[in-house]
């Protein structure tokens, strides 16, 4: 009896120590595999995160590429066209419309260039840049209108810096700012007008290191043959003397340097009797550029005014000249008045317009009076076309529509006849 209980005693401690066995044995197994599948969940997770930021990498990467790839447009447009810059006199300024060539200059830049400039299309891929507002990568190419008044080249020259103005006559700047007369000429001695009809790039002045404006007396204008100008400086200072022969730094002077020049003066010069000046006075605005040197236009006068004066209109000799000079650069601007000018508006002669330009004048349908040499919008538009067409012709824009992708998409368009 005792054994046969010690019997069942030991079978029972054996099943408990088999239970213990195969528990531990089941827990050790389950932490095992639990313990394998953390190791798995955790190369899985390894790789996960290393893909991931292998795609962080390659957007990165990718809006590098496309910062990049935007910078490089920006300084292809800051190198080879960073804006058009027009000096001349009422010519330039426009009609009294308020219609310019260079206004029709610009339309066409944007038009042809900027709203065509589609920076997402130059990119591979990208589809892939998400969050990217593409209507911000932009470019800008300004065309400045610097015609002011019947001026004549001297007064041009003198806003724009490659002719300074002088104080003709010694005078004192007070210390406090009220305004004081001044007197002043082209550095070469001629006379100079400028502020007739509107301050086109003279002020802020700076004149012997004193910063201010200078005024006209419009008064002046009417009732006299002389204009009477005054300076006042911007802020109190020192009682300042000046001397004869300084210098005028106009606000202009060295602004638009880099730009590309369109000149147009001559019309209402007075003082000079030949085309070696007025080409010196050409000159003079390009040796003032400080980049694009070989990137200028020249347009040739249609009117003198001074000529006109004394019964004497031949532009003949001048244009030979300036074509001499200037070759393709060169713009014959009364000879495409002459020509193509009306059938390009649009329009066809008139009676009167046959008579004009068999008397050597503008068409009137282009001019905005019979004996003027303004003309009317029409014929700025037409102007500021044919401006558009040389510098194309020429190449002006050519760097820049191929970095941009204009040129590849012109093409593309013609070839679909779009």
């Amino acid at each position: 009896m005792w054994e046969k209980e010690n019997k069942h005693i030991g079978i029972k401690i054996l099943l408990v120590l088999l239970i213990i066995i195969l528990s531990a044995v089941l827990v050790l197994g389950y932490r095992y595999v639990k313990a394998q599948e953390e190791a798995q969940d955790a190369e899985l997770l390894k790789v996960a995160g290393e893909h991931k930021q292998e795609q962080t990498d390659a957007k990165q990467a990718s809006y590098e590429d496309m910062e990049a790839a935007y910078r490089q447009d920006l300084n292809t447009v800051a190198t080879y066209l960073p804006g058009i810059v027009c000096w001349g006199d009422v010519t330039t300024a426009g009609s009294a419309g308020g219609v310019s060539y260079p206004d029709r200059l610009q339309e066409l830049i944007n038009e042809n260039i900027v709203d065509k400039y589609d920076f997402r299309s130059t990119l591979e891929n990208p589809e892939e840049l998400t969050r990217v507002d593409w209507k911000t990568y932009t470019v800008e190419i300004p065309v400045v209108n610097m015609g002011s008044g019947e001026e004549n080249s001297e007064t041009v020259l003198g806003r724009n810096g490659a002719v300074p103005y002088v104080v003709s006559e010694e005078f004192t700047i007070p210390a406090d700012t009220e305004s004081v007369p001044i007197k002043f000429t082209s550095e070469n001695g001629k006379t100079v007008a400028p502020l007739t009809q509107g301050d086109v790039g003279v002020n802020n002045v700076v004149i012997a290191g004193v910063e201010g404006k200078i005024s006209i007396d419009l008064e002046s204008l009417q009732h006299t043959s002389r204009n009477y100008y005054y300076f006042s400086r911007l802020y109190p200072g020192t009682e300042t003397t000046v001397e004869k022969g300084t210098e005028i730094i106009t606000s202009a002077s060295n602004l638009y340097r880099d730009y590309i020049p369109v000149i147009f003066i001559g019309t209402y010069d007075r003082d000079y009797s030949t085309v070696e000046e007025l080409i010196s006075y050409q000159k003079a605005i390009i040796d003032h550029q400080i980049a694009n040197k070989d990137r200028y236009l020249i347009l040739g006068p249609y009117y003198l005014k001074n000529h006109w004066d004394h019964g004497h209109y031949d532009l003949d000799r001048f244009e030979t000249a300036l074509l001499q000079e200037y070759g393709d650069h060169f713009v014959n601007v009364r000879k495409y008045f002459f020509s193509d000018a009306l059938s390009d508006a649009g329009l066809s002669p008139t009676a009167q317009d046959t008579r004009d330009i068999k008397n050597d004048l503008i068409p009137s349908s282009l001019r905005s009076a019979a004996e003027d040499a303004e003309l009317n919008a029409t014929g700025y538009r037409i102007l500021g076309q044919l401006v558009y067409n040389r510098m194309d012709k020429l190449g002006y824009f050519t760097e820049v529509k191929d970095e941009l992708g204009i040129t590849a998409l012109e093409k593309l368009e013609k070839q679909t006849g779009k």
